[in-house]
């Protein structure tokens, strides 16, 4: 077990809010869904969102933090884009007088994860399969091939396929950066979760909505069963 996973589960048993098997499947379904940029990750965690009728938790993850930290969203937000670049939470800390350090940061997100595994939604993103991997959560990964993504890009910022190319690249290195920085992992690896979709062959907002629904229907059981 690296240090990171270890500090996780050290979290996890603090909070008293890992997913108890006796407990059950949560209120309402959870979902996390990580995303190649281009592969229609905001548009199916929208469209899930309101099939299932939970919140989506992306964006507003960077407002509990800030709560959590007692900053403001601004300085949330600037943090978030740069939680793996030590010096940068070092210098902002020592402007604000406060713990703004990478496990500070690490440990509000995990319990913030942990918290919605037991109330239900959808959550975009920032390493949330690898938290919830022992829970009722649906873990998903949208994919697409690079052309292809580098063309809905082009066509959705009405940019040149050349800007579009960059914006892809920039995009994706940022994900692959904060799992590797804030959990030692790398977002690519299929078993981290349950289910993998290319957004190449299946393309139908949704139909993919359908699909995860009863796929959660369906990890939500086996939780059960096995707890």
């Amino acid at each position: 077990m690296t240090d990171v996973h270890a500090a996780m589960q050290a979290l996890m048993s603090a909070s008293r809010l890992k997913a108890d098997s006796a407990a059950g499947r949560p209120v309402r379904p959870v979902v996390t869904i990580s995303r190649e940029h281009g592969a229609l990750g905001r548009q199916v965690a929208e469209a899930l969102s309101a099939h299932l009728q939970v919140p989506l938790y992306d964006r507003a993850l960077i407002g509990k933090i800030a709560s959590r930290l007692d900053v403001d969203q601004e300085t949330a937000k600037m943090l978030d884009e740069s939680v793996g670049r030590a010096s940068d939470l070092w210098l902002v800390g020592l402007l604000k007088g406060k713990d703004l350090s990478k496990d500070t940061w690490r440990t509000h997100l995990v319990n913030i994860f942990l918290g919605l595994s037991k109330v239900g939604g959808i959550i975009l993103g920032r390493g949330a399969h690898l938290v919830l991997e022992d829970s009722c959560a649906l873990r998903l990964k949208l994919v697409a091939p690079r052309a292809l993504r580098i063309k809905r890009i082009a066509e959705r910022n009405a940019v040149p396929e050349a800007i579009a190319d960059q914006q892809v690249l920039e995009a994706d290195t940022a994900r692959l950066c904060f799992l590797k920085d804030m959990f030692g992992a790398r977002s690519d690896e299929p078993a981290a979760f349950d289910l993998v979709l290319n957004t190449a062959r299946l393309d139908d907002v949704d139909a993919i909505v359908r699909l995860l629904a009863a796929a959660y229907e369906g990890i939500a059981r086996c939780h059960q069963v096995r707890g």
